[in-house]
């Protein structure tokens, strides 16, 4: 995946995504989890699912499940609720930096781009991209104002058909 100042965005998203020890786990929907996954699912050094990334969708629209995991995700760090958003990533893309300021004010996620990007990596399942719009907060790496940005997402189907946030970035 490639990217504009990928560390700094990476970094930025792990700042605001982890406010404590990190988690793990799955699941996320618009109106609520999707069927058997939580954010309180246990964490892979709980027993958790693993990831079974194949076979990758490297073409059409981006699966619903993964798209519901990813508006989750958004939803969850507007609300600040940074424990249950690191619970529904594999966790060492995303990172552990909860001591970190919050570099996100607000967010409010979109919608998905149309197409999957055509390589998603070994460790993913599929990477797609979605819109989102951030209210960054003061020494932000999205900058001062509030924007729209197409931030792209690596997700991974878990071996237990749930879906994992993988990596996250500003571009394929």
């Amino acid at each position: 995946m490639r990217s504009i100042s990928r560390p700094a965005i990476i970094a930025a998203l792990a700042f605001a995504c982890c406010a404590a020890a990190p988690l793990a786990a799955c699941g996320g929907s618009s109106g609520g989890p999707s069927p058997g996954v939580t954010a309180a699912s246990p964490s892979p050094s709980q027993v958790g699912p693993t990831p079974a990334p194949s076979p990758q969708i490297t073409s059409g629209a981006p699966p619903a499940g993964a798209v519901a995991l990813v508006r989750r995700y958004w939803t969850l760090l507007d609300e600040r609720s940074y424990d249950a958003a690191f619970a529904l990533t594999t966790g060492p893309h995303i990172g552990n930096a909860g001591s970190q300021p919050k570099t996100i004010k607000s967010v409010r996620y979109i919608r998905p781009a149309q197409k999957v990007f055509p390589t998603p990596g070994q460790d993913a399942t599929v990477e797609f991209g979605s819109w989102v719009y951030i209210v960054p907060s003061a020494a932000s790496p999205f900058g001062t104002n509030p924007a729209r940005w197409l931030m792209y997402s690596r997700v991974a189907r878990m071996s237990d058909g749930s879906w994992r946030l993988v990596e996250l970035g500003t571009g394929p």
